[in-house]
């Protein structure tokens, strides 16, 4: 089962993924560990709730916002993630180009 697969289908069964990312993404790690181990301890249910009930940024807005501040200070830079990130960017881009 593809990302892609489990966004959907929990799209399709769970009006709320529409409208909040936080419970969406917060689902999706739900199923990933069910999936994983069979189960979904308390720990991720836990996370789940405090994602949604605190309304904490999404991965996205925290990504973005290390971005603008690196770009404004580029001594906040790691050169090996630097690098990790431009290996995964070129490799996205060959596999989606090509096929």
């Amino acid at each position: 089962m593809t990302i892609k697969d489990i966004v959907k289908d929990i799209l399709i069964n769970d009006k709320r993924a529409r409208t909040d990312d936080n419970y969406l993404y917060g689902r999706v790690v739900e199923v990933l560990a069910v999936l994983e181990d069979g189960e979904c301890d308390n720990s991720i249910k836990s996370f789940i709730k405090i994602m949604t009930d605190y309304n904490l940024p999404s991965v996205h807005t925290v990504v973005r916002e290390r971005r603008y501040i690196q770009k404004a200070e580029p001594e906040l830079i790691d050169k090996n993630a630097e690098r990790r990130r431009f290996k995964s960017e070129a490799d996205f881009r060959k596999r989606y180009r090509n096929g």
